[in-house]
């Protein structure tokens, strides 16, 4: 069992009221998200989303192609997810040689996934003129803005803000 768990507080008066989930983290947990009467929270190190009920029972997990789960949102039926940027994965340990591809690309991608956990796009983050040829930026936040995902990408001396359409 891991460290993470849910708390449950009251909303107006935060005031605790439970805690759940604590059997089902494997180590750090990161990034929730509401979907209807569902609860979705990242796992990082098994690279799980847990599905919780309102209750605090576990659902459902699921697996994908993303890698440590950073953030996620639900808008529109939809569940937007970015990772942890690969070079600070937990439990990682460090070795010569250049990293695998889908290390190399963590951070760098937001996963738009059905609520049952199908991938329906990848949206990989771009360089832009400023940019040098080694650099890729990271995404850092994103929310919604209408029918906009609103991203802030960059890397730790700029950040640029970008808006994408057809959510």
């Amino acid at each position: 069992s891991g460290d993470a768990c849910v708390l449950h507080l009251d909303a107006r008066t935060l005031q605790f009221r439970s805690t759940f989930g604590r059997d089902h983290f494997v180590g750090p947990a990161a990034g929730m998200a509401l979907v209807g009467d569902e609860l979705y929270v990242g796992s990082r190190p098994d690279h799980t989303l847990l599905v919780f009920s309102l209750s605090g029972c576990l659902l459902k997990r699921i697996t994908g192609e993303w890698r440590e789960p950073e953030r996620m949102l639900h808008v529109g039926g939809r569940l937007y997810l970015f990772e942890q940027e690969g070079a600070s994965e937990v439990n990682e340990h460090h070795h010569d040689g250049p990293w695998p591809d889908d290390k190399e690309q963590a951070g760098r991608q937001i996963f738009v996934l059905s609520p049952d956990g199908e991938t329906l796009q990848i949206w990989f983050t771009a360089r832009s003129a400023q940019d040098d040829e080694e650099f890729c930026p990271w995404v850092y936040e994103m929310g919604a803005f209408g029918q906009k995902l609103v991203v802030i990408q960059g890397g730790p001396a700029r950040k640029e803000l970008v808006a994408l359409q057809g959510m």
